[in-house]
């Protein structure tokens, strides 16, 4: 493996905050003096003048903690933890870089001083199969849409690498994909083109890694495998937020410029550096971005800015808008009567999952009964649909007189009042097209 590829297994490190007790704090063994202080500082300065991405900014980073310094600012503040807050909110005011900070933290210290040998990838294997390494949820949505909800971006390895091509694999047949990444985080570029193998038909060049003091750059590249090569016409949509960062955004970025896939949600978080963790000072760790990703088709990437999305929708909303989406575009495509009328049928009961009404007991006890061969009873909260001789259901509400099945979407029941409020019938349809109308018995 070249010293490139090494580097860069640490790009878009997922940040993981080790949350430290206030004992914990309070008992370590460091104690903050002028002479601490000033290496701290100079270490600090040197690095962000000498490494950070961007040079000009680093230079003035380093001029103002410096500032700041001589002013004697940093020299009353006694708590290790204290003083690393400070200094990242020092160095993010000059330029905000969300992928930059400095933290007190002696259990991930130690972590950082451990050899990466055999034992430690070992361990790194296992924190990744913990999270299914970042393949958080795989399902079929309602109307056979593809959903993947993506946490992280895990190092590449046979394992991993199974585990993405398995998830994608299992969703061939589907209408459509979403890939969520409304709440993805940071990881490894190499897994990032993994995915995105599933949907590019050609090689293509990804991003150029640029490292500042390196003369050499890492390319990315995406690598189509004709055994996966069933996803690659079919349509794609990826959910965003402001939480949506770093490798996740480079997935969305590359995805977005080669037309591939539509974006729905809010503007990404806007993280295109690397930044991996090193030593600061003893247990003061730094995470300092030193390189970034480069785009050779926009000439240029999403640090600060972030990308933003085809079809605006907040992110508690933007899985519904992506669905209605995916059967509208099929239903203005759909070529007979049939087609289009499953399609309602699967629109009709998304915006009735996705907007459940509220419905009281003792509305829902009014419709207790029998019809014709329909038996409608109360338990727990709940109303229950048995036809006779057959299993019970639980229904739940769709509209304030529509219930579905619950495990069953094949037919709706619609619940038929008369002037003064009393229900006189049941009417039943069926994803057939069918309808059946069942009286109540007096």
């Amino acid at each position: 493996m070249t010293l490139q590829l090494k580097t860069f297994r640490l790009f878009f490190v997922f940040q993981i905050i080790f949350v430290l007790s206030l004992s914990a704090q309070t008992n370590t063994s460091l104690i903050l003096n002028q002479k601490i202080l000033k290496e701290i500082i100079d270490t600090l300065t040197y690095k962000l003048e000498q490494n950070y991405v961007l040079p000009d900014k680093g230079k003035e980073m380093s001029t103002f903690i410096n500032k700041k310094y001589k002013d004697g600012l940093y020299n009353k503040v006694t708590n290790p933890s204290t003083l690393a807050d400070i200094l990242t909110k020092d160095v993010l005011s000059v330029h905000n870089d969300e992928h930059f900070f400095i933290e007190y933290n002696p259990k991930l210290a130690e972590q950082l001083a451990l050899p990466r040998d055999s034992v430690y990838w070992a361990e790194q294997l296992k924190t990744d199969r913990a999270k299914n390494h970042g393949f958080k949820n795989i399902e079929v949505l309602n109307g056979n849409i593809g959903y993947v909800d993506l946490s992280y971006f895990a190092y590449l390895n046979p394992e991993s690498e199974k585990v993405a091509n398995a998830s994608f694999q299992v969703l061939s047949n589907c209408k459509a994909i979403i890939i969520d990444l409304r709440y993805g985080m940071g990881g490894q570029p190499e897994i990032v083109a993994c995915i995105a193998k599933h949907f590019i038909k050609e090689r293509k060049h990804m991003f150029e890694l640029t490292l500042r003091n390196r003369e050499n750059n890492y390319n990315l590249y995406c690598e189509p495998d004709s055994e996966y090569a069933g996803l690659y016409e079919t349509p794609l949509y990826i959910l965003t937020s402001y939480k949506t960062f770093s490798a996740a955004e480079m997935l969305t970025y590359f995805l977005k410029t080669e037309h591939r896939a539509v974006i729905v949600g809010e503007q990404t978080r806007g993280g295109a550096h690397n930044a991996p963790k090193s030593f600061l000072y003893k247990d003061f760790i730094i995470a300092l971005p030193h390189g970034k990703a480069y785009s050779r088709t926009t000439k240029t990437n999403w640090e600060s800015v972030g990308i933003s999305p085809d079809i605006k929708a907040t992110a508690d909303n933007a899985l519904e808008v992506a669905e209605i989406k995916i059967f509208e575009n099929y239903f203005e495509v759909a070529k007979d009567s049939i087609e289009k009328n499953n399609l309602k049928w699967q629109l009709e009961l998304l915006k009735a999952k996705n907007n459940r009404p509220q419905i009281d007991s003792i509305k829902l006890k009014k419709r207790i009964g029998t019809y014709s061969y329909i038996d409608i009873s109360f338990s727990g909260n709940n109303l229950y649909y048995e036809r006779v001789g057959r299993t019970k259901f639980p229904l739940v509400s769709m509209t304030e007189n529509k219930m579905r099945l619950l495990g069953n979407d094949s037919f709706i029941v619609e619940f038929i009042s008369n002037s003064k409020g009393d229900i006189k019938e049941i009417i039943t349809y069926y994803e057939d097209g069918r309808k059946e109308h069942s009286s109540r018995d007096e």
